[in-house]
This record gives structure tokens, sequence and C-alpha cells, in this order.
């Protein structure tokens, strides 16, 4: 398992100049799939395709794993349950020796980062991108039952967001807020890409219990997307939860509307 720590001042490569007539994408159109379906469930059917898979881990900015040792139930504190994934992030608990751990700085450096030391409270604009994660219980619905084929050398990155933003007309973030999401979504955009990931499994970021507007960051997202069309093949929102299912229509209903990618 590797684990890479970016904050706000973190350089993924040194820039170089490209002639626009040079610039090539690998996908001709970028799908964009809004399901009723868990995240991992979703992962572990791209993987038998062959895709290159990155999960969005929707985390806590100040505990590793949110409330996964009290019981929470949200996305963070499920997939920890269903995975060692805590041999990441949470240092408190993990084993020392099972997990590398690096920072990148602002050299395009990567730097081994002690082992005593914690990742929380998570940089505003930092991400947390690990590598070697292995999934081996079913969904909470199965009772947590073991998986008889393990999945494994998942990739997924943690990312957090604001949470009780100021909104205004209780519909759209804040000026302020809109801009940190926008980078903080362009960020998860940008280390996927690095490292040469072709599927983004996402969803409703911060649009549950953090009371995120779901209309305005399905915009955001969407804006975002659109930089990235060609670069990546296919793209899911996995939104499960029965009380999600406005959230879901909305992203469905916003993402329909584009021209410039397919919507499955």
């Amino acid at each position: 398992m590797q684990t890479f720590v970016y904050d706000r001042n973190s350089k993924l490569s040194h820039g170089t100049k490209i002639s626009v007539n040079n610039m090539k994408t690998p996908y001709a159109s970028t799908s964009v799939k809004v399901v009723n379906e868990d995240c991992l469930i979703i992962y572990q059917k791209l993987v038998s395709e062959g895709r290159r898979l990155l999960l969005l881990n929707m985390t806590n900015q100040a505990s590793p794993g949110g409330g996964y040792r009290k019981g929470g139930g949200a996305q963070e504190e499920n997939v920890f349950r269903r995975s060692n994934y805590y041999q990441s992030l949470d240092a408190e608990i993990t084993d020392k020796d099972r997990s590398e751990r690096l920072h990148c700085n602002d050299k395009c450096e990567l730097k081994q980062i002690s082992k005593s030391d914690s990742f929380y409270p998570m940089d505003d604009f930092g991400a947390i991108y690990t590598t070697g994660i292995t999934v081996f219980r079913q969904t909470e619905v199965n009772g947590y039952a073991y998986i008889k084929a393990p999945l494994f050398n998942v990739c997924a990155i943690a990312m957090a967001v604001h949470r009780d933003p100021k909104l205004q007309n209780n519909r759209t973030l804040e000026n302020k807020f809109a801009v940190n999401t926008q980078k903080k979504v362009e960020n998860i955009f940008a280390i996927a890409h690095y490292h040469k990931h072709d599927c983004l499994v996402l969803s409703a970021l911060g649009c549950g219990a953090f009371k995120n507007p779901p209309g305005h960051i399905a915009s955001i997202f969407k804006s975002v997307i659109l930089q990235y069309v060609g670069l990546f093949n296919i793209i899911y929102f996995a939104i499960v939860d029965d009380q999600m299912q406005a959230i879901k229509l909305i992203h469905r209903e916003i993402f329909f509307h584009s021209k410039n990618f397919e919507f499955l």
C-alpha cells in the first residue's frame, strides 16, 4: 500500500509547452453515468472490464474514516468497514510497516513522511491518494459478509468539502465557498489524470450531512468534467441512499443537458 499526501503547495509535474495542434486526447468523448449503486460494486464491475479506476472517498477533513469507529454510516465509514483503507489514513491504529507514506512538495518531489505523523486535519485544498487497498467485505445490506474473491489494489482519493457552507437563497454556495469547492474538484481530476486513471467513481460530494447544495455541486463537477473531456473514458456518480433520490435526480438532470460529452 502507498499513500501520497498532497496539499495546496504540492506540484504534480514541471510545466511543459505544447502546441495546440499537437494536443490529443485518448478518448473521443467522456461518458457520464449517474447510478443507484454501491460505489465499490461499481468499482468491482469496471475492474473486470480492465478499467484503471479511481474511487472518490468523500472524507472527513478532521478525522480519518469519519465516524467509522463509532458507527457512523456515511460513504467513507462504509468503505473503511469493508476494506483495509484505515491502514492508509488512520495513523493511530495502522501497522506502520504496511504502508509507504509520501508527501508531494512544491518541487514535484516525493518525500517520506514519518510513520508517527497524522495527515489530519487535512489541508483545505489537500487530497490523499492511496493505492493497494483491499476490499474484503460485502455491503452493509449483506451484513458486511466476507467476499469470496477480495478486490485487490483499489485506488482511492480522499477529498473533503465544506461542512454547512454559507448559501445564497438556500440554493447555491456563496462565492468564496463555490471557488474553493471548484478548486477541490479540479484537484481530484488533476491527481487522477496524473496517476493515469481512465475511469472515476464519484458521488454527490458533500450533499448529505455536510449540507452542500446538490444542484450547485453537480454544476461544479460538470464544469470540471468539461475541462477533462477525452482524458477520461467514463465517469460514474454512485448515489445509493434512498434519501439521496432527489440529489441523484438533480445530478442526472444537470449532466443530461450537456452536448459536450456522452450521457448514459
